[in-house]
């Protein structure tokens, strides 16, 4: 809308500037998401063994305290798809 109208809808700004201790861990959700697996009904959540083989292949090195939030982020993922299909 905004290439067409050379307008930008107010919906398109955030709410509030993303914290950018964050954003590593944000950015490797969404590389982790990409690559998820589908059993045909669905995403399948992010696995241990996705994010071991995603860190051999990226040189990536999350803490342990990024890994739990990663696997939160995952968990959120999935309640707001399950609040989006009722």
């Amino acid at each position: 809308m905004e290439k067409a109208t050379g307008i930008r809808p107010p919906d398109l700004d955030p709410p509030c500037s993303f914290p950018a201790l964050l954003e590593p861990v944000w950015r490797w959700f969404g590389e982790l998401s990409q690559c998820r697996g589908n059993n045909g009904y669905g995403p399948l959540p992010i696995t241990y063994q996705d994010m071991a083989a995603w860190q051999a292949l990226t040189g990536e090195t999350p803490t342990s305290e990024e890994v739990r939030l990663i696997m939160a982020l995952d968990g959120e993922f999935f309640s707001v798809r399950a609040e989006r299909e009722k």
